[in-house]
C-alpha cells in the first residue's frame, strides 16, 4: 500500500483518542497500513507526528471558520455565521475537536524556531483573514472598531466553553452581534 498522509493522521488521530501517550509509531503503521520506514522518513518521531495530527485539525477546524464569513457578509450575519459554524463543526467532528483539546498539551515543535509554537502559522492566516474582514466590517460601518484581540478574545473565546445547543447558540449570537456590531 502507498503512503497517504491523510490515512496516516487519520490512523495516528484515531490512536491518540483511543490511548493517549501509550500510542506507538508501530500501532500507527499497522492501523495505517504503511511501512515503517515510510512513515518515519515522513515524520521522524512520535512528536513529529503528533504535531503534525494536531496542525491538520487546527487548520481543518479553521479552514471552516474562515468559510462562514465568506465574502461580503455584514458583521451581524459573519458573528452568526461564526458562532453557527463553531458549533456545527464540533458536532460533525466530534472526535477532531477532541483531538484539539487534548494534544494542546502534548504537541512538542518539530519543525520552528524556540519562539513559535507549530500551529502558529496556521493561525497568523486566520487571524490576518478575520482581522482583515473585520477591518473591513469596521470601514463599512457595521461593526464597531477596537483592537482585533478585543474582538478575538469577545468573539472566539466563548465558543471553548459553551454547551453546543440551539438556545446557546442562539444567544451567545445575539450577545456577540451585540457586542462587536454597531446598531
Amino acid at each position: 500500500m502507498t503512503f497517504s498522509r491523510t490515512r496516516v493522521l487519520a490512523a495516528a488521530g484515531e490512536l491518540l483518542l483511543e490511548q493517549g501517550r501509550a500510542t506507538s509509531m508501530s500501532e500507527v503503521c499497522r492501523r495505517a497500513g504503511v511501512s515503517n520506514g515510510s512513515l518515519f522518513h515522513h515524520f521522524p518521531t512520535r512528536d513529529a507526528l503528533v504535531t503534525a495530527v494536531y496542525v491538520h485539525v487546527v487548520e481543518e477546524y479553521q479552514a471552516h471558520l474562515l468559510a462562514a464569513i465568506g465574502t461580503d457578509v455584514t458583521a451581524a450575519h459573519g458573528i452568526r455565521a461564526i458562532v453557527r459554524t463553531h458549533y456545527d463543526w464540533v458536532s460533525a467532528h466530534p472526535d477532531d475537536a477532541r483531538l484539539l483539546v487534548e494534544l494542546r498539551g502534548e504537541v512538542k515543535d518539530t519543525s520552528h524556531s524556540d519562539d513559535e509554537e507549530p500551529w502558529a502559522a496556521a493561525n497568523r492566516r486566520t487571524f490576518a483573514t478575520l482581522a482583515s474582514w473585520v477591518k473591513e466590517r469596521v470601514d463599512a460601518g457595521d461593526m464597531a472598531p477596537m483592537p482585533f484581540q478585543v474582538w478575538a478574545t469577545l468573539v472566539l473565546t466563548p465558543l471553548l466553553a459553551l454547551p453546543n445547543d440551539d438556545h446557546t447558540i442562539a444567544t451567545l449570537s445575539e450577545a456577540l452581534v451585540r457586542a462587536v456590531t454597531v446598531p
